[in-house]
């Protein structure tokens, strides 16, 4: 999430950082409504929709990822057809 956000939207904690009075401290940060809890969740939707892409239009009715691949890959395939005959 981080990296796709390209800022830090959750913490990491890794190996020494990951022990039970860290996870806490970073749960009690999180869990009551706080501001804290807002900006990451305001945070999280933007990435959410980073990775879901733009909306579908009506010739593109799909709006999952798989579909959208395959609908690009058919339209890389069809311009190279026509450039080659």
């Amino acid at each position: 999430v981080n990296l796709i956000a390209g800022e830090e939207v959750v913490p990491e904690m890794v190996q020494c950082d990951f022990t039970a009075a860290i996870v806490a401290g970073h749960m009690r940060e999180i869990l009551p409504d706080c501001p804290a809890r807002d900006r990451m969740l305001q945070r999280l939707a933007k990435v959410r929709a980073q990775l879901r892409g733009p909306q579908p239009s009506a010739a593109t009715a799909s709006s999952n990822a798989a579909d959208r691949a395959a609908a690009i890959i058919l339209d890389v395939l069809r311009s190279n057809k026509r450039v080659e005959a």
